[in-house]
């Protein structure tokens, strides 16, 4: 059982109509034990804005600046889950 109030799992609804950067419809990814804890497919914060960065056909590991110019890469190091595209 979780201690804590948050989950150690969340849920995302990625929609392929018209414009679904590719993502086939009709999947589920990854399984919890009942609701809680991650069992399969496990996608980490980086994981899935590499994910949606793959979507978006954006460079995973160029270095970009933000606006105070502090280097980073879209995706911080996480990989897309390429299996959810068709």
């Amino acid at each position: 059982m979780c201690d804590s109030k948050w989950s150690p799992s969340s849920r995302a609804e990625l929609a392929p109509g018209g414009q679904g950067g590719g993502v086939a419809g009709g999947q589920v990814y990854g399984k919890t034990d009942k609701g809680i804890e991650v069992t399969e497919n496990k996608v980490s914060v980086p994981d899935f804005n590499a994910t949606l960065a793959y979507a978006l056909g954006l460079p995973l590991e160029q270095i970009v600046h933000s606006p105070t110019m502090r280097p980073f890469t879209v995706a911080n190091k996480g990989k897309p889950a390429t299996s959810l595209f068709a």
